[in-house]
């Protein structure tokens, strides 16, 4: 849902902002949006501004718009990867070569622009 992350989101009160920025719309349920967070900590918090976000909501979409908040599953946890090389065969791995290394400008400016999707570099 871009609305909401572009528009309706940015219009909630700080606290509830805080809220919701870490869920996430996951489906629509029988006229009901299901929005999932990370933890039951979480959920709970969401569930005080409840009443706010479903008012931006009905106002941006014009309609009613229920909130049903859930706890997102976590993906189950696979076990680990066996090795597919066969014995006598060398891994691409060579332990004295550092690679590139990555100067922390650089890695600055990849969080940033993560952190604001959409966001370009400007070149100075």
């Amino acid at each position: 849902m871009e609305a909401w992350g572009d528009e309706i989101l940015r219009t909630l009160p700080a606290r509830a902002k805080a809220f919701y920025g870490g869920g996430r719309f996951v489906s629509m349920e029988n006229g009901v949006a299901c929005f999932a967070l990370p933890t039951v900590h979480q959920r709970d918090r969401c569930a005080e501004a409840q009443p706010l976000v479903e008012e931006a909501l009905s106002k941006h979409f014009g309609c009613r718009v229920p909130l049903r908040l859930v706890v997102e599953q976590a993906e189950p946890t696979r076990p680990l990867e066996t090795r597919t090389s066969k014995p006598g065969e060398m891994d691409e791995f060579d332990p004295d070569d550092p690679g590139v290394p990555l100067e922390a400008v650089d890695l600055a400016e990849a969080r940033l622009l993560e952190a604001f999707p959409g966001a370009e570099e400007v070149p100075k």
